[in-house]
């Protein structure tokens, strides 16, 4: 579960702004939003432009990225606040899994690459049940599928009623250029240094992979 979330320079909020769901204070009187010592269910209130809608993005951007489920088409192109451009955003997540915490900080400004990269290689993350972490290379029909369904959202698709033919053309050429790999994990287990074992042992070569 998601522990505490920080933000910094993003949208609304020019300092760092933390929101703890481990501050439970005395929930006695609603005990059901509780679990694991943490806030499951809140609602989250103030005035306008007090920067709701920022944390709820914040929060948007950890479900779009980690998880199959889909949170709306973005209604927002801008990440820094706009009193300071020239510096980096900012995101600090701490997650509790179990007895364990699990902290992730991403400065989204030095830590990304702004010169072209070759992609060789593209791996989906999946959640299945295995005992264990395993990797497959997809090919053929199911390789192209996979790549549709991952960068082209099928939102998308219903909306304007059928696909670009151009973009399904670009598809196909991702397809049969970049290999396609998928990882599949244990549900209810902390496996991330295995997975990223895993990817460097089967898929990294002599060049370099961007996932």
């Amino acid at each position: 579960m998601l522990k505490s979330i920080t933000v910094g320079n993003f949208r609304a909020f020019s300092e760092k702004v933390t929101l703890d769901f481990s501050e439970v204070g005395k929930y006695d009187f609603n005990t059901e939003a509780i679990k694991n010592g943490l806030v499951k269910t809140a609602i989250m209130y103030g005035k306008n432009a007090g920067g709701k809608s920022s944390i709820a993005y914040a929060i948007f951007d950890i479900v779009s990225n980690l998880t199959d489920k889909y949170t709306g088409i973005p209604h927002h192109k801008n990440y820094k606040n706009a009193f300071n451009m020239e510096q980096p955003v900012t995101f600090e997540y701490n997650f509790k899994f179990r007895d364990k915490e699990v902290k992730y900080i991403v400065p989204a400004k030095d830590e990304f690459i702004y010169e072209p990269k070759e992609l060789t290689a593209i791996v989906k993350l999946t959640v299945g049940d295995v005992d264990e972490v395993t990797i497959e290379e997809l090919r053929g029909c199911e390789k192209l599928n996979n790549i549709i369904q991952n960068i082209y959202r099928g939102e998308y698709i219903k909306h304007l009623g059928k696909m670009d033919s151009v973009y399904f053309k670009q598809c196909i050429d991702i397809a049969k250029n970049i290999r396609f790999f998928k990882v599949t994990r244990p549900a209810n287990q902390f496996t991330v240094d295995t997975q990223i074992n895993l990817i460097e042992r089967e898929i990294i070569s002599a060049k370099e992979i961007v996932v």
